[in-house]
């Protein structure tokens, strides 16, 4: 495996194989292979923390230099409508040029977040959305740096049942949320 910079994240073997960036014509081996890009894809994000991925075979995760292979704007589109097929990703925009990953679904962020509210006393408790995303008591949490939409999304997922209730601020980061 390659190691790509500080960030620990290393890319697999198959990374390197030329037919790994060109889509298999035979159906089981190209199920096999988007099978593939879709962890890649969840292993890449997580290491580095994103949650938005762009249709843009620039970036390293698309276009291995080492090997002189790339995928084509067309065939991330393909694995990125697998992604959102599976739940795992939904398109950003109506143009389709960038979509949310989710490499947890919105239920595991809410349980991960109320688990961490509960573990930490802060059942009756008021947070803003920044103390809950960037403050100093999450660093060591997986939803450290969480994206905001996807953060909403899981607190909603809280408030339905009832497990906290968010209080509109000036701004998305002053947003409110009580946990019970």
């Amino acid at each position: 495996m390659n190691n790509i910079n500080s960030d620990s994240f290393e890319w697999p073997f198959y990374y390197n194989k030329p037919p790994f960036f060109t889509l298999q014509p035979v159906l089981i081996t190209r199920q096999t292979q988007i099978q593939m890009w879709r962890e890649l894809i969840f292993s890449y994000c997580k290491a580095k923390n994103m949650h938005k991925l762009d249709v843009d075979n620039s970036i390293e995760l698309f276009n291995n230099e080492e090997i002189d292979r790339k995928l084509s704007n067309d065939q991330i589109k393909i694995i990125f409508d697998d992604l959102i097929r599976t739940n795992n990703a939904e398109w950003t925009t109506k143009t389709q040029n960038q979509i949310n990953i989710f490499w947890k679904t919105i239920n595991e962020w809410a349980n991960l977040i109320y688990t961490w509210a509960c573990n930490n006393g802060l059942n009756n408790s008021v947070c803003t959305l920044y103390e809950i995303r960037e403050g100093d008591y999450v660093q060591d949490e997986e939803f450290y740096g969480l994206d905001n939409d996807i953060l909403v999304r899981a607190l909603k997922v809280l408030e339905n049942e009832r497990k906290a209730q968010m209080f509109t601020g000036n701004d998305i980061d002053s947003i409110g949320v009580k946990f019970f």
